[in-house]
């Protein structure tokens, strides 16, 4: 029987268990929670969409719960994951919570540049540098919002409607494409807290060919309803 609140926190990565051994340590003393991690070792670069399915397959018979985070975070929150489990208790209609997202998404792709639409709180430590990106001024359990970066994606697999789209390959637009799913689906809400606190060492790239080739597949599969301004969209005709 499943616990329902036991976490399966999935990572892919070009580096394996015993690499990570001391990542692995650290997550589970800082989630203090019924949870476990699971390294996906990625060597030839299979994009995030079939190995976060691939991770989903694998556990779902045993874990209602997912963390999917990329391996340069680090979680700085203890007991985030009776944090996690707290909120997902107390809001039912929410099955995707993140970190950080956005109400508004444009054309151009970039959910980040969309003002006081954006939400959450990011430590990055870049060259020896640490600041704080903090898209949002508020503090909060939950915020609804339209997609989720993938630097920390958590879900109920009991309540997403959609998986992640593998028509999307490599590093790029996995996460826009799986929250916007879903939060189109109207299954369940997506929202953002500011209760987990990570630190992500690096920045993520917005400017190579992959990107932009996933950019323009997501502008043509998602025609008739972008752009999706605070929530709001309309489906228009083909």
């Amino acid at each position: 029987m499943k616990n329902n609140e036991k976490i399966l926190i999935g990572i892919s990565s070009k580096k394996n268990e015993i690499e990570l051994s001391e990542k692995i340590k650290q997550l589970k003393i800082t989630c203090g929670n019924n949870c476990e991690v699971f390294i996906y070792q990625n060597t030839t670069g299979i994009g995030l969409t079939k190995v976060y399915n691939e991770i989903v397959n694998k556990f779902k018979n045993e874990y209602n719960r997912f963390v999917l985070m990329h391996d340069d975070v680090d979680v700085i929150t203890y007991n985030w994951g009776y944090e996690l489990n707290k909120i997902f208790n107390e809001h039912p209609e929410y099955g995707i919570i993140g970190l950080a997202g956005s109400e508004t998404l444009l054309g151009d792709g970039h959910w980040w540049n969309t003002g006081n639409r954006t939400y959450g709180r990011v430590i990055h430590f870049i060259k020896g540098k640490k600041f704080c990106t903090s898209f949002h001024p508020s503090k909060f359990d939950i915020q609804e919002i339209a997609v989720i970066d993938g630097l920390f994606i958590a879900f109920d697999i009991t309540r997403v409607e959609n998986k992640f789209d593998e028509e999307f390959d490599g590093f790029h637009f996995y996460d826009i494409t799986f929250s916007l799913d879903n939060f189109l689906s109207k299954k369940s809400k997506n929202g953002i807290t500011t209760n987990i606190r990570v630190i992500h060492h690096s920045t993520g790239d917005s400017n190579n060919q992959e990107w932009i080739n996933n950019r323009n597949k997501m502008l043509k599969k998602y025609k008739t309803v972008l752009p999706i301004i605070n929530l709001q969209y309309e489906i228009k005709d083909l």
